[in-house]
Protein backbone atom coordinates (compact mmCIF):
# COMPACT_ATOMS: atom_id res chain seq x y z
CA UNK A 1 0.00 0.00 0.00
CA UNK A 2 2.82 2.39 0.83
CA UNK A 3 4.98 1.49 -2.15
CA UNK A 4 2.18 1.45 -4.70
CA UNK A 5 -0.21 4.12 -3.46
CA UNK A 6 1.74 6.08 -0.80
CA UNK A 7 -0.84 5.13 1.82
CA UNK A 8 0.34 4.61 5.39
CA UNK A 9 -1.23 1.62 7.14
CA UNK A 10 -1.35 2.16 10.89
CA UNK A 11 -3.67 -0.63 12.04
CA UNK A 12 -4.61 -3.98 10.53
CA UNK A 13 -7.45 -6.35 11.50
CA UNK A 14 -7.29 -9.98 10.33
CA UNK A 15 -10.97 -10.76 11.03
CA UNK A 16 -14.44 -9.31 10.80
CA UNK A 17 -17.11 -10.67 13.13
CA UNK A 18 -15.41 -14.09 13.40
CA UNK A 19 -18.40 -15.39 15.38
CA UNK A 20 -20.46 -15.64 12.16
CA UNK A 21 -20.23 -18.99 10.40
CA UNK A 22 -20.52 -17.73 6.83
CA UNK A 23 -18.59 -18.22 3.61
CA UNK A 24 -16.16 -15.34 4.25
CA UNK A 25 -13.03 -16.79 5.84
CA UNK A 26 -12.52 -13.75 8.07
CA UNK A 27 -16.00 -14.38 9.56
CA UNK A 28 -15.55 -18.11 10.16
CA UNK A 29 -12.74 -18.35 12.71
CA UNK A 30 -12.57 -19.97 16.12
CA UNK A 31 -10.55 -18.24 18.87
CA UNK A 32 -7.81 -20.84 18.35
CA UNK A 33 -7.63 -20.20 14.60
CA UNK A 34 -7.62 -16.44 15.07
CA UNK A 35 -4.83 -16.77 17.65
CA UNK A 36 -2.68 -18.61 15.14
CA UNK A 37 -3.32 -15.96 12.48
CA UNK A 38 -2.38 -13.13 14.87
CA UNK A 39 0.90 -14.82 15.84
CA UNK A 40 1.81 -15.33 12.17
CA UNK A 41 0.73 -11.80 11.23
CA UNK A 42 2.85 -10.29 14.00
CA UNK A 43 5.87 -12.32 12.88
CA UNK A 44 5.35 -11.30 9.25
CA UNK A 45 5.06 -7.60 10.12
CA UNK A 46 8.30 -7.78 12.12
CA UNK A 47 10.07 -9.58 9.27
CA UNK A 48 8.92 -6.96 6.77
CA UNK A 49 10.07 -4.18 9.14
CA UNK A 50 6.47 -3.11 9.68
CA UNK A 51 6.39 -3.57 13.44
CA UNK A 52 4.93 -0.05 13.75
CA UNK A 53 1.66 -1.37 12.27
CA UNK A 54 -0.70 -2.27 15.11
CA UNK A 55 -2.83 -5.43 15.18
CA UNK A 56 -6.52 -5.05 16.09
CA UNK A 57 -8.84 -7.93 16.99
CA UNK A 58 -11.35 -9.62 17.12
CA UNK A 59 -14.23 -7.27 16.07
CA UNK A 60 -17.08 -9.57 17.08
CA UNK A 61 -20.73 -8.76 16.49
CA UNK A 62 -21.29 -8.76 20.28
CA UNK A 63 -19.38 -7.10 23.13
CA UNK A 64 -19.83 -9.69 25.89
CA UNK A 65 -21.73 -12.95 26.39
CA UNK A 66 -25.46 -12.52 26.88
CA UNK A 67 -25.41 -15.66 29.02
CA UNK A 68 -22.90 -18.15 30.35
CA UNK A 69 -23.34 -20.44 27.33
CA UNK A 70 -22.66 -17.72 24.77
CA UNK A 71 -19.41 -18.18 22.84
CA UNK A 72 -19.81 -15.54 20.16
CA UNK A 73 -18.65 -12.28 21.73
CA UNK A 74 -15.44 -10.25 21.76
CA UNK A 75 -15.05 -10.99 25.47
CA UNK A 76 -15.32 -14.75 24.92
CA UNK A 77 -12.83 -14.70 22.04
CA UNK A 78 -10.30 -12.56 23.88
CA UNK A 79 -10.49 -14.63 27.05
CA UNK A 80 -9.67 -17.72 25.01
CA UNK A 81 -7.08 -16.06 22.75
CA UNK A 82 -5.20 -14.45 25.61
CA UNK A 83 -4.49 -17.77 27.31
CA UNK A 84 -1.58 -17.67 24.86
CA UNK A 85 0.76 -14.91 26.14
CA UNK A 86 2.12 -14.44 22.63
CA UNK A 87 -1.33 -13.51 21.30
CA UNK A 88 -1.88 -11.04 24.15
CA UNK A 89 1.47 -9.40 23.43
CA UNK A 90 0.92 -9.27 19.67
CA UNK A 91 -2.60 -7.75 19.89
CA UNK A 92 -2.36 -3.99 20.30
CA UNK A 93 -6.03 -2.94 20.15
CA UNK A 94 -9.06 -4.81 21.46
CA UNK A 95 -11.95 -4.14 19.09
CA UNK A 96 -15.64 -4.95 19.14
CA UNK A 97 -18.85 -4.15 17.29
CA UNK A 98 -22.01 -3.10 19.12
CA UNK A 99 -24.94 -4.78 17.36
CA UNK A 100 -25.72 -6.82 20.49
CA UNK A 101 -29.03 -5.76 21.99
CA UNK A 102 -29.07 -4.82 24.77
CA UNK A 103 -25.57 -4.01 26.01
CA UNK A 104 -25.56 -3.58 29.78
CA UNK A 105 -22.98 -1.86 31.95
CA UNK A 106 -21.93 -5.36 33.12
CA UNK A 107 -21.29 -6.35 29.49
CA UNK A 108 -19.02 -3.34 29.07
CA UNK A 109 -17.23 -4.10 32.34
CA UNK A 110 -16.43 -7.64 31.18
CA UNK A 111 -14.91 -6.21 28.02
CA UNK A 112 -13.04 -3.55 30.00
CA UNK A 113 -11.43 -6.04 32.36
CA UNK A 114 -9.61 -7.96 29.63
CA UNK A 115 -5.98 -6.82 29.67
CA UNK A 116 -6.92 -3.35 30.90
CA UNK A 117 -3.71 -1.79 29.54
CA UNK A 118 -4.76 -2.34 25.92
CA UNK A 119 -6.61 0.29 23.90
CA UNK A 120 -10.26 -0.61 23.38
CA UNK A 121 -12.15 0.48 20.28
CA UNK A 122 -15.64 0.13 18.88
CA UNK A 123 -14.98 -0.23 15.16
CA UNK A 124 -18.53 -0.73 13.92
CA UNK A 125 -21.83 0.42 15.36
CA UNK A 126 -25.29 1.32 14.21
CA UNK A 127 -29.00 1.01 14.84
CA UNK A 128 -29.58 -1.12 11.76
CA UNK A 129 -32.65 -0.43 9.64
CA UNK A 130 -33.98 2.25 11.95
CA UNK A 131 -37.24 3.67 10.55
CA UNK A 132 -36.77 6.94 12.43
CA UNK A 133 -34.15 9.69 12.69
CA UNK A 134 -35.43 11.54 15.77
CA UNK A 135 -34.05 11.64 19.32
CA UNK A 136 -35.53 8.22 20.12
CA UNK A 137 -33.23 6.78 17.48
CA UNK A 138 -30.36 9.01 18.61
CA UNK A 139 -30.76 7.68 22.16
CA UNK A 140 -29.56 4.28 20.96
CA UNK A 141 -26.21 5.80 19.95
CA UNK A 142 -25.95 8.13 22.95
CA UNK A 143 -26.28 5.33 25.47
CA UNK A 144 -23.79 3.08 23.69
CA UNK A 145 -21.19 5.81 23.42
CA UNK A 146 -21.65 7.00 27.00
CA UNK A 147 -21.75 3.53 28.55
CA UNK A 148 -18.90 2.33 26.35
CA UNK A 149 -16.56 5.06 27.57
CA UNK A 150 -17.80 5.09 31.18
CA UNK A 151 -17.91 1.33 31.76
CA UNK A 152 -15.89 -0.17 28.90
CA UNK A 153 -12.91 2.21 29.04
CA UNK A 154 -13.13 2.90 25.30
CA UNK A 155 -10.68 5.16 23.53
CA UNK A 156 -12.34 5.17 20.08
CA UNK A 157 -15.85 4.79 18.67
CA UNK A 158 -16.78 4.50 14.99
CA UNK A 159 -20.12 4.42 13.20
CA UNK A 160 -20.95 1.74 10.65
CA UNK A 161 -21.96 3.96 7.73
CA UNK A 162 -21.44 7.57 6.78
CA UNK A 163 -24.16 7.80 4.13
CA UNK A 164 -26.94 5.72 2.53
CA UNK A 165 -30.42 6.05 1.09
CA UNK A 166 -33.27 5.90 3.58
CA UNK A 167 -35.99 3.43 2.55
CA UNK A 168 -39.54 3.94 3.80
CA UNK A 169 -41.75 0.97 4.61
CA UNK A 170 -44.00 1.62 1.61
CA UNK A 171 -40.99 1.32 -0.75
CA UNK A 172 -40.17 -2.33 0.03
CA UNK A 173 -41.90 -5.66 -0.22
CA UNK A 174 -43.61 -6.93 2.91
CA UNK A 175 -41.04 -8.51 5.21
CA UNK A 176 -38.04 -6.76 3.60
CA UNK A 177 -35.76 -4.41 5.52
CA UNK A 178 -36.36 -0.69 5.41
CA UNK A 179 -35.09 2.38 7.29
CA UNK A 180 -31.43 3.41 7.63
CA UNK A 181 -28.51 3.60 10.05
CA UNK A 182 -26.06 6.05 8.46
CA UNK A 183 -25.18 9.57 9.56
CA UNK A 184 -26.16 11.25 6.28
CA UNK A 185 -29.23 10.10 4.32
CA UNK A 186 -31.13 10.83 1.17
CA UNK A 187 -34.58 9.72 0.03
CA UNK A 188 -35.83 8.34 -3.28
CA UNK A 189 -36.05 11.89 -4.70
CA UNK A 190 -32.47 12.76 -3.73
CA UNK A 191 -33.42 15.00 -0.82
CA UNK A 192 -30.68 15.15 1.83
CA UNK A 193 -31.71 14.16 5.37
CA UNK A 194 -29.55 14.88 8.41
CA UNK A 195 -30.90 12.72 11.24
CA UNK A 196 -30.53 13.62 14.89
CA UNK A 197 -27.86 10.91 15.20
CA UNK A 198 -25.74 12.98 12.80
CA UNK A 199 -25.81 15.96 15.16
CA UNK A 200 -25.26 13.76 18.21
CA UNK A 201 -22.11 12.39 16.60
CA UNK A 202 -20.94 16.00 16.08
CA UNK A 203 -21.10 16.54 19.85
CA UNK A 204 -18.38 13.93 20.21
CA UNK A 205 -16.41 14.13 16.96
CA UNK A 206 -16.24 17.95 16.84
CA UNK A 207 -15.52 18.56 20.53
CA UNK A 208 -13.40 15.56 21.59
CA UNK A 209 -9.98 15.36 19.95
CA UNK A 210 -7.06 12.95 19.96
CA UNK A 211 -5.40 12.76 23.34
CA UNK A 212 -8.49 13.78 25.35
CA UNK A 213 -9.02 11.60 28.43
CA UNK A 214 -12.26 10.56 30.07
CA UNK A 215 -12.59 11.96 33.60
CA UNK A 216 -14.83 11.02 36.51
CA UNK A 217 -17.92 13.07 37.39
CA UNK A 218 -19.06 13.46 41.00
CA UNK A 219 -22.85 13.62 41.24
CA UNK A 220 -25.28 14.28 44.10
CA UNK A 221 -28.90 13.14 44.06
CA UNK A 222 -30.94 10.88 41.80
CA UNK A 223 -31.96 13.40 39.12
CA UNK A 224 -28.56 13.79 37.44
CA UNK A 225 -28.83 12.83 33.72
CA UNK A 226 -26.62 10.39 31.83
CA UNK A 227 -23.19 12.00 31.70
CA UNK A 228 -19.72 11.70 30.21
CA UNK A 229 -16.76 14.06 30.56
CA UNK A 230 -13.34 14.53 28.95
CA UNK A 231 -10.28 16.67 29.62
CA UNK A 232 -7.86 17.98 26.99
CA UNK A 233 -4.18 16.93 27.15
CA UNK A 234 -3.16 20.48 28.08
CA UNK A 235 -5.80 20.61 30.81
CA UNK A 236 -7.30 23.84 29.48
CA UNK A 237 -10.62 22.35 28.34
CA UNK A 238 -13.20 20.16 30.05
CA UNK A 239 -16.11 18.84 27.99
CA UNK A 240 -19.24 17.66 29.80
CA UNK A 241 -21.89 15.70 27.88
CA UNK A 242 -25.38 15.33 29.36
CA UNK A 243 -28.38 13.39 28.05
CA UNK A 244 -31.75 13.85 29.73
CA UNK A 245 -34.66 11.53 29.00
CA UNK A 246 -37.01 13.59 31.20
CA UNK A 247 -37.49 17.27 31.89
CA UNK A 248 -35.08 18.54 34.55
CA UNK A 249 -36.22 21.91 35.83
CA UNK A 250 -33.10 22.71 37.83
CA UNK A 251 -29.61 21.26 37.66
CA UNK A 252 -26.55 22.82 39.28
CA UNK A 253 -23.17 22.18 37.68
CA UNK A 254 -20.04 23.26 39.51
CA UNK A 255 -17.91 25.35 37.16
CA UNK A 256 -14.28 24.13 37.08
CA UNK A 257 -11.89 26.51 38.80
CA UNK A 258 -10.17 28.88 36.39
CA UNK A 259 -12.90 28.74 33.73
CA UNK A 260 -12.93 31.79 31.48
CA UNK A 261 -15.52 30.78 28.87
CA UNK A 262 -18.40 28.28 28.71
CA UNK A 263 -19.74 27.13 25.35
CA UNK A 264 -23.04 25.26 25.17
CA UNK A 265 -24.14 22.94 22.34
CA UNK A 266 -27.60 21.36 22.26
CA UNK A 267 -29.48 18.82 20.13
CA UNK A 268 -33.11 17.87 20.69
CA UNK A 269 -36.30 17.18 18.75
CA UNK A 270 -36.95 20.92 18.59
CA UNK A 271 -36.45 21.78 14.92
CA UNK A 272 -33.66 24.34 15.30
CA UNK A 273 -31.83 22.49 18.10
CA UNK A 274 -29.25 20.77 15.92
CA UNK A 275 -25.86 21.15 17.59
CA UNK A 276 -27.06 24.69 18.30
CA UNK A 277 -24.55 26.98 20.00
CA UNK A 278 -24.55 29.72 22.61
CA UNK A 279 -21.97 31.15 24.99
CA UNK A 280 -22.70 31.34 28.71
CA UNK A 281 -21.38 34.13 30.93
CA UNK A 282 -19.14 33.01 33.77
CA UNK A 283 -20.72 34.90 36.65
CA UNK A 284 -20.54 32.46 39.59
CA UNK A 285 -19.14 29.12 40.71
CA UNK A 286 -22.33 27.27 39.73
CA UNK A 287 -24.06 26.86 36.41
CA UNK A 288 -27.83 26.48 36.83
CA UNK A 289 -29.46 24.85 33.80
CA UNK A 290 -32.78 23.40 32.69
CA UNK A 291 -32.84 20.34 30.43
CA UNK A 292 -35.75 19.42 28.17
CA UNK A 293 -36.83 15.81 27.83
CA UNK A 294 -34.89 13.86 25.18
CA UNK A 295 -32.21 16.52 24.83
CA UNK A 296 -28.45 16.21 24.57
CA UNK A 297 -26.09 18.92 25.84
CA UNK A 298 -22.36 19.55 25.67
CA UNK A 299 -20.69 22.17 27.88
CA UNK A 300 -17.13 23.20 27.00
CA UNK A 301 -15.36 24.82 29.95
CA UNK A 302 -12.21 26.59 28.75
CA UNK A 303 -9.42 28.31 30.61
CA UNK A 304 -6.09 29.75 29.66
CA UNK A 305 -3.36 27.95 31.62
CA UNK A 306 -1.98 31.37 32.60
CA UNK A 307 -5.30 32.18 34.21
CA UNK A 308 -5.49 29.03 36.33
CA UNK A 309 -6.73 30.02 39.76
CA UNK A 310 -5.01 27.23 41.66
CA UNK A 311 -2.34 28.61 43.97
CA UNK A 312 1.05 26.94 43.88
CA UNK A 313 1.29 27.19 47.66
CA UNK A 314 -0.48 25.05 50.24
CA UNK A 315 -4.26 25.05 50.00
CA UNK A 316 -4.43 25.26 53.78
CA UNK A 317 -2.94 28.76 53.81
CA UNK A 318 -5.49 31.58 53.79
CA UNK A 319 -3.96 34.51 51.95
CA UNK A 320 -5.21 38.11 51.95
CA UNK A 321 -6.79 38.86 48.59
CA UNK A 322 -6.23 41.67 46.14
CA UNK A 323 -9.16 43.95 45.30
CA UNK A 324 -10.04 45.90 42.18
CA UNK A 325 -12.25 49.00 41.87
CA UNK A 326 -14.44 50.15 40.15
CA UNK A 327 -16.00 47.03 38.61
CA UNK A 328 -17.52 47.48 36.04
CA UNK A 329 -15.20 50.23 34.93
CA UNK A 330 -14.68 52.63 32.00
CA UNK A 331 -11.20 54.20 32.03
CA UNK A 332 -9.12 53.06 34.99
CA UNK A 333 -8.89 50.29 37.57
CA UNK A 334 -7.45 50.80 41.03
CA UNK A 335 -5.80 47.65 42.34
CA UNK A 336 -5.21 47.27 46.07
CA UNK A 337 -2.58 44.69 46.98
CA UNK A 338 -2.49 42.99 50.39
CA UNK A 339 1.19 43.68 51.07
CA UNK A 340 4.38 45.03 49.51
CA UNK A 341 5.56 41.60 48.32
CA UNK A 342 7.32 41.78 44.95
CA UNK A 343 4.97 40.73 42.17
CA UNK A 344 4.04 41.13 38.53
CA UNK A 345 0.65 42.23 37.22
CA UNK A 346 -0.82 41.03 33.91
CA UNK A 347 -4.19 41.63 32.23
CA UNK A 348 -5.66 39.15 29.73
CA UNK A 349 -8.78 39.12 27.60
CA UNK A 350 -11.14 36.12 27.49
CA UNK A 351 -9.06 34.56 24.68
CA UNK A 352 -5.95 34.56 26.87
CA UNK A 353 -4.15 37.34 25.01
CA UNK A 354 -1.93 39.46 27.25
CA UNK A 355 -2.86 43.16 27.02
CA UNK A 356 -0.96 44.63 29.96
CA UNK A 357 2.18 43.75 31.96
CA UNK A 358 4.14 45.38 34.73
CA UNK A 359 6.84 43.72 36.81
CA UNK A 360 8.61 44.34 40.13
CA UNK A 361 5.52 45.81 41.77
CA UNK A 362 6.10 46.43 45.47
CA UNK A 363 3.44 49.10 46.12
CA UNK A 364 0.21 48.27 47.92
CA UNK A 365 -1.88 50.21 45.38
CA UNK A 366 -1.53 50.81 41.63
CA UNK A 367 -3.79 52.53 39.09
CA UNK A 368 -3.97 51.10 35.56
CA UNK A 369 -5.26 53.01 32.53
CA UNK A 370 -7.58 50.73 30.52
CA UNK A 371 -9.22 53.45 28.41
CA UNK A 372 -7.90 51.87 25.18
CA UNK A 373 -9.46 48.48 25.97
CA UNK A 374 -12.69 47.39 24.28
CA UNK A 375 -15.85 46.57 26.18
CA UNK A 376 -15.89 43.05 27.61
CA UNK A 377 -14.60 40.73 30.32
CA UNK A 378 -10.93 40.81 31.41
CA UNK A 379 -8.72 39.02 33.92
CA UNK A 380 -6.10 40.68 36.11
CA UNK A 381 -3.48 38.22 37.37
CA UNK A 382 -1.16 39.00 40.26
CA UNK A 383 1.87 36.69 40.56
CA UNK A 384 4.45 36.44 43.31
CA UNK A 385 7.19 33.87 43.70
CA UNK A 386 4.85 31.77 45.87
CA UNK A 387 1.35 32.06 44.47
CA UNK A 388 -0.94 33.75 41.97
CA UNK A 389 -4.39 35.30 42.18
CA UNK A 390 -6.88 36.23 39.48
CA UNK A 391 -9.58 38.91 39.58
CA UNK A 392 -12.23 39.22 36.88
CA UNK A 393 -13.50 42.66 35.85
CA UNK A 394 -15.83 44.11 33.24
CA UNK A 395 -15.33 47.15 30.99
CA UNK A 396 -18.52 48.99 30.05
CA UNK A 397 -18.11 52.35 28.34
Amino acid sequence: MKARYDIDVNVISPSNEPDFQVTYESMDLTPEQLSSIIINLDSRLNTEELSNVKIMSPENFRVSPSNELSNNSATYYLNNMFTNPGVAEATDILATHTYQNPITSDDWMLFRNIDIDKSKWVTESGNLHSPDWDMNDAQYHIERIMNGFNFGNLSAYMFHLFYERHKYEYEVEEGDNYGSSALVLWDIDGNIILPKRYYIFKHFANLIKKGYKRIHINTIGNTFPNSLAFKSPEGNKIILHLFSQDNISELNIEIPEGTTTIEHFETSDITDKNFSYNEIDVTSNLLNVQLDAMSFHSYVFSNNSILNLTNSGSNSIIRPKISLWPNPTKKIVEVKLPNSENREINIYNVNGSQLFHIGDVTKEKIIIDISDFDNGMYYLVSKTSNYSETVKFLIQK
